[in-house]
C-alpha cells in the first residue's frame, strides 16, 4: 500500500509531500521516475554530452585478482577478452601504476587496490548485483590460469547454447591436481556429471559429482550471481565451501544448469601468489596460514550436520590443499523446496506512513565551528580533453553545466509523472471539484491536502480516514 498526501501547490513545495514506501529504503521521498537503483562499471568522459559517452556497452564482466609478479600471465589473459567485456583488476599487492607503464590496455581497465585481500573479499564489496546488473555473465578468475586454448566469445556462446547458469572452463587433466568433474573431456562441448567415487555420489547427482565448479575460474549468469553474492560471507574471505553450495543458486535440477565447458579449456598453474601475502606465525609459513581457518572449508554447503576435511598434504589425493575430497561418510542433505506464496491470499497490511514533517532547511546546514578552505585546484579538470577550441578545464566545466540542466529536467519530469500517475486533478480556488479518481470506500473525490492511500496490487485509491475507520 502506498500512502501520499494529495497536494497541488507550488512545485517547490510538492516534493516535500512525496512519500512512496515501495521505493528503495531511504528513497521514499523521491518520485519513482528519478530513482536509479542499478548502475554499471562503464567508463565515462568528463567532457561532452553524457548521452554520447558510450561507443560500446560491454555485455560481460571479467575480474582478475592480481599481483604485479603475474603481470605477463594476466597480459595473456586480457588479450583473450574482446571489447564486449568490461575488465576489472583487483590488486592485492598495492602496485598499480606500473601496469600503465608496461601495458597499453591497462589504461582502459578498472583498477581497484586494497592490500592483501582475496578475490571473494573484493567481489563482496565491489560487485554488488545492482552494480553489475548490466552484464549477462560475470567471470571471477584467479591470476594463475593458462589460456592458450581459451576464447572468451566462444566460451559465452557455449554457455548460452547449453543453458548454463554457473560454469567454468575445463581444466587440463595433465596439469596439477583437480576434481574429476572439472577435468577437460576431449571431443565434447560441455559435460555436467562424472563418477568421482561411487561412495561420494548420490541420486539425484550432487557435488562433487555434478552441479559443481571450482572457485578458481567460475562464471556466473546475472541471476545466479545475484544469489551467490548474497551467500558470500563477509568474514570468510577465501571462499572455501562455496563450490559445494553454488547449486543453491540455480533452479533444480541444479546439475542441468551447472557445467564444465570442455571446448574452451584452461590450465591451472598452481602459483601460490596470494598465499605469499599471508603472515609467518607460530612457525608456519605465510602460505600455511592458520590450519583452523583453512580447514573450515565446506561450512557453507549444507543447512545442518557437519563436514570435517582433514588437511593432509601427503594423502593419496595429491598435495594441493585446495582439492580435498569429502569423507566417505559424508552425505549432503537435500535442499528443502522454497514455499510458494500466493499474493492474493496475503492479509492486507497497513504501511506506517509516518515521516518527518519538518521543512528541509531544518535538516540541512553548515557547521561553522569546523571549517575548511577550498583551494580551487582544477586537478580533475585537467583530465579532460582539448576539443572544439576549448581547454580541458573549459570542456569539463561545460559538461558540469549541461549535467546540471539535465538533472533538473529529470527531477522535474519525474515529479510531474508521479503526480500525474495519481490521476487526481487539482482545482483552482472557487472552482467545482473536477472528476478524478474517487475513494473506493465512500465514492467521493479527493480534495487538496487529504491523505490518500493506494493499494499497490490493485491500484485502487482510498481516503486514509476511510481505511482507518
Amino acid at each position: 500500500m502506498t500512502t501520499f498526501v494529495c497536494m497541488f501547490q507550488e512545485q517547490c513545495d510538492s516534493h516535500s509531500q512525496i512519500w512512496v514506501p515501495s521505493n528503495p529504503q531511504g528513497a521514499e521521498r523521491l518520485p519513482p521516475g528519478i530513482i536509479a537503483s542499478e548502475s554499471d562499471l562503464y567508463l565515462r568522459r568528463l567532457w561532452g554530452n553524457p548521452e554520447e559517452d558510450l561507443k560500446n556497452n560491454p555485455r560481460y564482466l571479467v575480474t582478475f585478482t592480481v599481483g604485479y609478479n603475474q603481470r605477463h600471465n594476466i597480459d595473456a589473459c586480457i588479450k583473450k577478452f574482446s571489447d564486449s567485456f568490461t575488465i576489472v583488476l583487483f590488486h592485492y599487492d598495492g602496485r598499480v601504476s606500473e601496469w600503465d607503464d608496461e601495458f597499453e590496455w591497462s589504461k582502459n581497465v578498472i583498477h581497484i587496490s586494497v592490500l592483501k585481500q582475496t578475490k571473494w573479499w573484493y567481489a563482496k564489496r565491489f560487485l554488488h548485483p545492482d552494480i553489475v546488473a548490466r552484464y549477462d555473465y560475470i567471470f571471477i578468475w584467479d591470476e594463475d590460469l593458462g589460456v592458450d586454448h581459451f576464447n572468451a566469445e566462444e566460451y559465452v556462446h557455449m554457455v548460452k547454447k547449453h543453458g548454463l547458469e554457473i560454469s567454468q572452463p575445463g581444466l587440463d587433466p595433465e596439469k596439477g591436481c583437480t576434481w574429476q568433474i572439472t577435468k577437460r573431456r576431449k571431443h565434447v562441448e560441455v559435460h555436467k556429471e562424472t563418477d568421482e567415487k561411487l561412495e561420494w555420489c548420490s541420486n539425484p547427482p550432487r557435488p562433487p559429482c555434478a552441479a559443481f565448479v571450482e572457485i578458481m575460474a567460475p562464471v556466473f549468469s546475472r541471476n545466479a550471481w545475484r544469489c551467490v553474492w548474497h551467500m558470500i560471507q563477509n568474514d570468510l574471505v577465501h571462499g572455501w565451501g562455496l563450490d559445494f553450495a553454488l547449486r543453491r543458486c540455480v533452479e533444480e535440477p541444479a546439475y542441468e544448469k551447472i557445467g564444465i565447458v570442455d571446448s574452451q579449456w584452461i590450465v591451472h598453474q598452481f602459483i601460490p601468489s596470494l598465499g605469499s601475502q599471508g603472515k609467518e606465525e607460530n612457525g608456519k609459513s605465510p602460505l600455511e596460514g592458520n590450519p583452523k581457518r583453512r580447514s573450515s572449508r565446506g561450512s557453507l554447503s549444507r543447512s545442518g550436520g557437519s563436514l570435517t576435511l582433514p588437511i593432509n598434504p601427503t594423502s593419496s589425493w595429491g598435495s594441493s590443499p585446495a582439492h580435498l575430497p569429502p569423507p566417505p561418510s559424508y552425505s549432503q542433505p537435500p535442499l528443502l523446496p522454497l514455499p510458494r506464496v500466493n499474493s492474493s491470499t496475503l492479509p492486507l497490511q497497513r504501511v506506517n506512513s509516518s515521516r518527518p514533517r519538518e521543512p528541509a532547511y531544518e535538516k540541512i546546514g553548515i557547521v561553522d565551528s569546523q571549517w575548511i578552505v577550498h583551494q580551487f585546484i582544477p586537478s580533475l579538470g585537467s583530465q579532460g580533453k582539448e576539443e572544439n577550441g576549448k581547454s580541458p578545464l573549459e570542456g569539463v566545466r561545460d559538461r558540469c553545466h549541461m549535467e546540471w540542466k539535465m538533472f533538473e529536467s529529470r527531477v522535474d519530469n519525474a515529479e510531474k509523472d508521479y503526480f500525474k500517475s495519481l490521476q487526481v486533478q487539482s482545482q483552482s480556488k472557487g472552482e467545482e471539484e473536477e472528476k478524478g479518481v474517487e475513494c473506493c470506500v465512500c465514492h467521493c473525490g479527493f480534495k487538496e491536502k487529504e491523505e490518500v492511500s493506494e493499494l499497490v496490487s490493485c491500484k485502487h485509491f482510498f481516503h486514509r480516514a476511510c481505511l482507518d475507520n
